[in-house]
């Protein structure tokens, strides 16, 4: 079996790197069949572009969301989205199978970004005007949408995590 991979996140649509042609290189490298969203003509039109990219998120075996900060302090809402999606196929078993991996450079955590959060019960945090902030260095959603589908996460530069990523993926699955 090839694994079909989908790669999620900002760094996808960076028009100032072919994303597409490192991903397709990565997955032919390690025997995996790539869902990029780039991997055709550039989509303009945001329906199709939103419609790519669930099909591909459901179709993929492996869906990998780059969760670095993006425009703040949480990672892009979009990638966010797609996790959703992908963690729904697996939970409501239309894709029981599918594995969900995340990624970023490194490990931050939000209650050490937000001015003036302060511990509050059980050590969690809150800011100043009251919102409860998590403790961990990613969301609850997110977090618990990659553990609870037997996923993992993996820090560092891109290049080196998508390697880590690839033997992860070759443990899960049986490769033809």
């Amino acid at each position: 079996m090839r694994p079909i991979v989908y790669p999620a996140g900002p760094e996808v649509f960076n028009i100032k790197r072919d994303d597409a042609a490192f991903v397709e290189q990565w997955a032919h490298n390690n025997k995996f069949l790539a869902l990029h969203p780039g991997r055709t003509p550039v989509l303009t039109d945001p329906t199709m572009i939103f419609q790519r990219c669930i099909e591909d998120v459901i179709a993929a075996d492996v869906a990998m969301f780059d969760l670095q900060p993006f425009r703040g302090i949480y990672p892009d809402v979009g990638t966010a989205f797609e996790q959703g999606v992908a963690y729904a196929c697996v939970h409501f078993a239309a894709r029981p199978k599918k594995l969900l991996l995340a990624y970023a450079p490194e490990m931050v955590f939000p209650n050490s970004v937000v001015p003036n959060a302060t511990t509050w019960k059980g050590g969690l945090c809150k800011d100043t005007d009251g919102y409860f902030i998590d403790a961990s260095p990613w969301n609850t959603m997110i977090y618990e949408a990659i553990i609870q589908t037997g996923g993992e996460f993996f820090y560092g530069p891109r290049e080196k995590v998508f390697d880590e990523m690839a033997a992860h993926i070759k443990a899960h699955f049986t490769l033809a």
